[in-house]
């Protein structure tokens, strides 16, 4: 029987495995997709684009994104949820309350996301870095 050896990734394969992922998931351009870009304000992402890249992320990485929440790393917890939540039709909240989540959606960055798949490598033994 033969066994799968996990690949290590270091910084810098990351952050271009990242980078792959927004392209082919959101069809930005390449250099569109820096570090500082929010992911939904800069790159377009939408609710439903953020499970399409927790999937890409998960097969690319061969990481499990706990629950789908892949930014509860940066503190971001269940902010996606929360946003369609407020949306959901017959569930009346305050705009500013709706304008409070998806300012914490616009938040979340591409260095967010390279930051938890470098968590996420580091708990599994497989980030190559300090």
């Amino acid at each position: 029987m033969v066994t799968a050896i996990a690949s290590k990734w270091n910084r810098e394969e990351i952050s271009k495995g990242v980078k792959e992922v927004f392209v082919d998931c959101l069809g930005v351009d390449d250099e569109e997709v820096v570090p500082t870009a929010s992911i939904s304000k800069d790159l377009g992402a939408e609710s439903i684009d953020f499970l399409d890249i927790s999937f890409r992320l998960e097969k690319k990485f061969e990481i499990k994104v706990g629950d789908r929440k892949m930014f509860d790393a940066q503190e971001r917890l269940s902010i996606i949820q929360q946003l369609i939540e407020l949306r959901k039709p017959g569930y009346k909240k305050a705009e500013a309350e709706i304008a409070s989540v998806q300012a914490e959606v616009d938040r979340i960055s591409v260095q967010n996301v390279i930051d938890y798949v470098i968590k996420k490598l580091r708990e599994d033994g497989r980030f190559k870095g300090a």
